[in-house]
């Protein structure tokens, strides 16, 4: 094995503390909140696995069959995909900034 140099060293002591607290404050409560979705688990006590029944219960409640995706859905192509461009558009007409494509 290759003996490391220092720069390589100085980025293994800087990015493994890094990958841990990713892991300790981003996947494993991730991971930890979608296996409680399965149980009955109310923030204190015990807990029991019910299964795939909370999703049958959120899915088949009447609040939430009602709701129409094309409402919020609208908004977000519309500001994605026609107003952003637009307002990039501006800025460099305002800036006087020409995008030129690379040769």
């Amino acid at each position: 094995m290759k003996k490391m140099n220092n720069r390589q060293r100085t980025f293994a002591l800087m990015t493994i503390p890094i990958l841990i607290l990713f892991f300790a404050f981003n996947t494993l409560p991730l991971i930890k909140g979608f296996m409680y979705s399965f149980t009955n688990f109310k923030g204190y006590g015990t807990y029991d696995w019910v299964g795939f029944r909370n999703y049958a219960d959120l899915f088949g409640d009447i609040r939430v069959g009602n709701q129409r995706i094309g409402d919020d859905g609208d908004e977000i192509i519309y500001t994605s995909a026609g107003d952003s461009p637009k307002k990039i558009a501006v800025s460099c007409e305002n800036g006087n900034i020409e995008i030129q494509s690379a040769k």
